[in-house]
């Protein structure tokens, strides 16, 4: 039942994003599609782990997206034929694809392997299969021979993930009102939006990935009015998440009859997590407040070491209304 569940709001969400994109489509029997044309320049082969980006001459790749579970969902094109939908995190380390969407296609699957993965769960070794992509494109953004790990994640609700191995060499501009995620190259900010209004600029720093591309996006965060806290930018999770030492510096203990039970929590690691909720009134990230009720969970996730962090998930950006993550000049751009 779960894998019609899931075919069903796979189907779903791709008629969404091809309608937003403005092509007709007669009928949508699988995922073999025509894909969209290929970009000109053709991308020799390249070190694996730090892909190179063929962005077309504009330098600017945008692509609609659907909320799934809360998370951003966009068509990945593979190989020039086949489509999959995928979850944009920038919080995953590496791009990963389901077996069950890779066995839907002709790529052949190699040997297993302990495949080096982080992502909200931790820092863990997956058992997995690591393969070759031979062309991957987004929208009008392609790369080339980009290795990537394939995962038997039967009950994942979309094709897969793509991850901070990708994203972390490009500005990344999500416009949450309009549903559109666009890549660009990374250059100035008054390049990337032209005619667009900066609210503001918030700098941030990054916590490297030991042997892994890419890392964390850290900035000042506050809730409740209380001392700054660690916030972590994450694309990938749908709802904002704080360590229990987050959650005592703000005075919430354990045993407070307040606390309401949250769901069970899982990372791409499938490790389950128990989580509680706690209602806030105020959350504020550089000088941008946000003053409503907000259901934040609270829990305890191995990539928190124990430490006051909170995870800002897609629940808490998406007040941002449209912002620019530029993680090569370490900025957080929030528009008007």
């Amino acid at each position: 039942m779960k894998g019609e569940e899931v075919a069903l709001r796979r189907k779903l969400a791709i008629s969404f994003l091809l309608i937003s994109s403005g092509l007709l489509i007669i009928s949508l029997p699988s995922i073999f599609l025509t894909a969209p044309s290929s970009a000109e320049e053709a991308l020799p082969p390249n070190v694996l782990s730090r892909p190179r980006l063929l962005f077309p001459p504009s330098g600017i790749a945008t692509v609609p997206f659907s909320f799934d579970h809360a998370k951003i969902l966009i068509p990945v094109w593979v190989d020039k034929k086949y489509l999959f939908m995928m979850h944009v995190d920038n919080a995953w380390s590496t791009t990963t694809f389901t077996k069950e969407s890779i066995e839907m296609t002709s790529i052949q699957l190699g040997d297993l392997m302990d495949v080096p993965v982080m992502g909200i769960g931790g820092s863990s070794y997956i058992r997995g299969k690591s393969i070759i992509i031979g062309h991957l494109q987004i929208g009008e953004l392609a790369l080339e021979n980009h290795r990537v790990v394939v995962l038997d994640w039967n009950d994942y609700p979309a094709d897969g993930i793509i991850a901070c191995d990708i994203l972390y060499g490009m500005v990344i501009t999500v416009d949450y009102d309009n549903r559109q995620i666009s890549f660009t190259r990374a250059e100035p900010e008054t390049s990337l939006n032209p005619g667009a209004s900066i609210r503001e600029i918030i700098p941030f720093s990054i916590i490297p990935w030991e042997s892994i591309r890419g890392g964390k996006v850290v900035l000042p965060v506050r809730l409740q009015g209380g001392k700054p806290l660690e916030g972590r930018i994450d694309l990938g999770s749908g709802q904002t998440i704080i360590s229990w030492q987050a959650a005592e510096e703000l005075g919430i203990s354990r045993f407070n009859p307040r606390l309401k039970r949250g769901r069970t929590l899982r990372g791409g690691d499938g490790r389950p997590v128990r989580s509680y909720v706690w209602e806030f009134s105020y959350f504020q990230i550089g000088s941008i407040t946000i003053k409503r009720p907000l259901k934040i969970y609270i829990a305890d996730l191995e990539i928190f070491e124990e430490r006051p962090v909170v995870l800002i998930g897609n629940d808490i950006l998406q007040h941002l209304g449209k912002f620019s993550l530029n993680c090569g000049k370490q900025q957080l751009i929030v528009y008007q």
